[in-house]
C-alpha cells in the first residue's frame, strides 16, 4: 500500500492478517529470516504487524556473510533482533535456522506460529563456508566495480 507520494507505508494484507489472526488465537508468533515488505523499514517491520519476536532483515537483497544490504543500499547494516540493529558473526542461511530451531526447543506454554523465510534463492549467490568461491561477480568485498555500480 502506498501513500500519495508513492512510498511504501504498509505491507500486504497477508503479513498483517497472518499476525493479527495470531494475536486474536493467542498464539506466539515468530518472524525469522527475510521479511521483504515495506521498503526495508523498521517501521514496518514484523513488530508492528504482530509477531512477538523478530530475527531477520528488512530488504530482499543482503550479503550472507556481512549481513548488509547489496541493492539499492548498498553497505548498509540490515540485520535486526525485533528493532533493533544488531550485528552477528556467520552464514545467513546457517543463523536463520539456528534461531528458528532455538526457538522451537524452547519451552512453551502457549502455542505459536514460526514464519521462516530464507534469502538462499535470492542473489548474491554465495556459498557456504567457500566465501571466495563464489562467481566472481557475486563477490562484494574487495570488488571495485561493484561498488562502483552499488555504492
Amino acid at each position: 500500500i502506498f501513500d500519495s507520494d508513492f512510498r511504501h507505508v504498509a505491507c500486504g494484507m497477508w503479513h498483517v492478517a497472518c499476525g493479527m489472526w495470531h494475536v486474536a488465537c493467542g498464539m506466539w508468533h515468530v518472524a525469522c529470516g527475510m521479511w521483504h515488505v515495506a521498503c526495508g523499514t523498521i517501521e514496518f517491520g514484523p513488530n508492528v504487524h504482530g509477531f512477538d519476536k523478530f530475527f531477520g532483515f528488512l530488504g530482499p537483497n543482503i550479503d550472507f556473510y556481512t549481513h548488509r544490504e547489496v541493492v539499492p543500499h548498498f553497505g548498509v547494516p540490515d540485520l535486526f533482533e525485533d528493532t533493533d540493529p544488531i550485528e552477528r558473526e556467520g552464514y545467513m542461511t546457517d543463523l536463520i535456522t539456528e534461531r528458528s530451531v532455538a526457538f522451537i526447543e524452547q519451552q512453551h506454554t502457549k502455542p505459536f506460529f514460526l514464519f521462516v523465510s530464507y534469502n538462499a534463492p535470492h542473489w548474491p549467490f554465495q556459498p557456504p563456508d567457500r566465501r571466495w568461491e563464489a562467481r566472481p561477480e557475486n563477490r562484494l568485498e574487495g570488488n571495485p566495480q561493484r561498488l562502483r555500480e552499488h555504492g
